[in-house]
């Protein structure tokens, strides 16, 4: 029981990562405290505005993909899904490094705990 929630809990996670597809996209309407910004403390400044912004779309759905199809593969029982789970687990981690805003308030809502969440799932599938 553990195991399948732990494969949904992937799945989930994956699936947090469209918020951020939502916001960059524009689907919504940006709120102060919705915390990430779209800016990157590493991009931004010499980048025009908006590429930073369809970037970090392009990374948040590729792990958002990549995440929930290692989820659903490892409930069907597909081993290769779990030794390439590292993959969106990196590309997300990167991610939420590139396109931080350097600003310290809201670490949770721009990502902080999700960046912990695919560290702890690059080790498992990397080294467990």
């Amino acid at each position: 029981m553990v195991n399948l929630l732990f494969k949904i809990m992937i799945i989930l996670h994956g699936l947090v990562h469209f918020w951020y597809v939502t916001l960059g996209m524009g689907w919504v309407d940006f709120q102060s405290e919705m915390g990430w910004t779209g800016k990157s403390w590493l991009l931004s400044g010499f980048m025009s505005s908006d590429l930073p912004r369809v970037l970090a779309v392009g990374f948040y759905g590729i792990s958002a993909v990549l995440f929930s199809a290692a989820g659903l593969g490892m409930i069907l029982g597909f081993d290769v899904a779990q030794k390439w789970l590292w993959v969106p687990a990196l590309i997300s981690a990167a991610a939420v490094v590139i396109f931080w805003d350097g600003q310290t308030g809201m670490l949770v809502e721009k990502g902080v705990l999700g960046l912990m969440i695919s560290l702890g799932l690059a080790f498992y599938s990397l080294f467990l």
